[in-house]
């Protein structure tokens, strides 16, 4: 059997060289939205293919605009750039005979990071003489040490094949990482819906219109017979709006017919596409707006985050700022722009008890938000006392977590919780979760030794427990010490459960160090 492929394939090139057209050819479908104007795609879309042993996954960015100083341009080139060092093979795509002072630059950027690039010289088909081409290979050859160096035409499929074997030629041997079924990976609906409008956009006002409109889905409601979409189609000024409707609405009108027939093809499914125009001035010229839409973000599985809501606050009149429990930075801050609108991408989606998949932006200790996902199946039906047991244990974690501290092992942990207490005993999992928390947090109780001569606990003695140093042998004691190492070995069912209460319920108390539980008036209210 011949050994595994797999390897992420970033596309790079300035813009309108042909990247999105070569991906889409080799993947046999569109996953990226293609036009003349730059700027066109302003995700890092991930495609993949398998082909044989090889598994290849791709990343299409956006073109790189080197020297412009637009904060649209600068998020687009940060995101473009952030690939380079993840990939395990770059193509860096020219095109015809000319190089210019952007390729130079894209170049000197792929030898900073010592990247392994196949030279990919596209648009053959506008070349006359063939022959041309090879002084351009030559300049290639002495500006960068390419693994290779391949002219193509991916409008007529010309060396797509060609270029494909020479990828395969030099991924590194590795498990395929998604499935064999796969095509896309992280490519939702929502996003190609958004983008195969604005790709009309673009097209049809050509130079009209500047790259100044952002198109947002408002409603999906996938029915039996028909899929309604409703999407919002933002821009700067209200004289770009007027550009977008048209005369009579004409425009408009022209855009969503031509969306409407390529979201039938993609959903093979009858579409129901109805089009709003609104103004959202100066939209691109935030860049952490811009990137909390999800422009410029990587769809690398990477770039994603698991986590569990902890504690949410208002900030100012339609933002929250939450704690979340993320699986690989532990505690973090997040603010989640415009999360109160019912119209947001993030409404409704933060929320306790469920896994979250999350991205975010900046560098300060409070991070922006910029996407995400939600599973569900992890998600309490409704506030019953389960539920006020969880928000116990989640101000718990939002207490004791010290944060940018990495818990992956109590994360897990967390995860399984949520899992067990649907179905097992609701008190014994508190006190589990309760007591392996205490032991990963460092707060562990001392299960072997008694506390005043360091003698082994014996099975048949009795014991008390002294929630600031351990357990204490006594007459007068609650606890056996084979009852203590049942508690050890988490065969919790065979200890007195006001026992077990009293233990975690003072051990806790002592590493909160005076901080009070609000949750416990919600159970003290519940018992009335």
């Amino acid at each position: 059997m011949n050994n595994q492929l797999c390897g992420y394939v970033s596309i790079i090139g300035k813009p309108n060289v042909g990247k999105s057209t070569i991906l889409n050819h080799i993947l046999g479908k569109k996953i990226s939205i293609t036009s003349r104007k730059s700027q066109t795609t302003r995700n890092n879309i991930l495609g993949i293919k398998n082909i044989d042993n090889a598994q290849l996954i791709f990343a299409d960015t956006p073109g790189m605009h080197i020297k412009s100083p637009k904060i649209m341009n600068k998020v687009l080139n940060k995101s473009a750039e952030g690939l380079i060092e993840y990939s395990d093979i770059i193509l860096f795509v020219t095109q015809r005979l000319k190089l210019d002072e952007q390729d130079i630059s894209v170049l000197n950027k792929l030898k900073e990071a010592n990247a392994r690039v196949i030279c990919v010289v596209n648009k053959i088909d506008q070349i006359d003489d063939k022959q041309k081409l090879l002084p351009l290979m030559e300049r290639l050859s002495d500006l960068y040490n390419f693994l290779e160096i391949i002219p193509i035409s991916a409008l007529y499929d010309e060396g797509i094949l060609e270029l494909e074997n020479l990828i395969i030629k030099y991924l590194p041997e590795g498990d395929h990482i998604y499935g064999d079924e796969m095509s896309t990976s992280n490519q939702k609906d929502m996003f190609m819906i958004s983008e195969l409008v604005r790709e009309k956009i673009i097209r049809m006002l050509g130079d009209e219109l500047p790259h100044d409109t952002f198109v947002q889905v408002e409603l999906f409601e996938d029915e039996e017979k028909i899929i309604k979409i409703h999407v919002v189609i933002f821009v700067v000024r209200d004289s770009q709006k007027q550009i977008v409707i048209g005369n009579k609405g004409a425009t408009l009108k022209k855009i969503g017919q031509q969306a409407r027939l390529d979201l039938e093809e993609y959903f093979d499914k009858k579409v129901f596409l109805k089009t709003w125009v609104k103004v959202k001035k100066n939209w691109n010229t935030d860049s952490d707006y811009i990137q909390s839409l999800g422009v410029g973000l990587a769809m690398n599985p990477s770039d994603w985050d698991e986590c569990f809501l902890l504690h949410q606050r208002s900030y100012e009149e339609t933002s929250v700022i939450a704690d979340v429990f993320t699986k690989s930075f532990g505690k973090i801050s997040i603010i989640a722009r415009g999360a109160k609108k019912p119209k947001s991408k993030f409404f409704g989606y933060l929320s306790p008890f469920c896994k979250l998949k999350i991205t975010c932006s900046g560098r300060s200790e409070l991070k922006t938000l910029t996407n995400i996902d939600r599973d569900f199946s992890l998600s309490m039906d409704n506030l019953s006392k389960t539920s006020y047991s969880l928000l116990y244990i989640n101000e718990l974690l939002s207490k004791l977590l010290p944060k940018n501290a990495i818990h992956e092992e109590l994360f897990i942990l967390y995860e399984q919780f949520l899992e067990k207490v649907k179905h097992d005993d609701l008190e014994l999992s508190l006190r589990s979760f309760e007591l392996d928390m205490l032991e990963m947090l460092g707060y562990g109780i001392d299960f072997e030794s008694d506390i005043d001569n360091d003698d082994p606990i014996l099975e048949g003695s009795s014991y008390r427990f002294i929630s600031e140093r351990g357990f204490r042998k006594s007459d007068k004691g609650e606890l056996s010490g084979r009852e203590i190492f049942d508690i050890r070995d988490r065969n919790l069912n065979r200890v007195p459960k006001s026992s077990l209460k009293r233990i975690t319920k003072e051990a806790i108390l002592l590493c909160l160090d005076g901080r009070e539980l609000a949750s416990r008036d919600i159970f003290r209210r519940l018992a009335q």
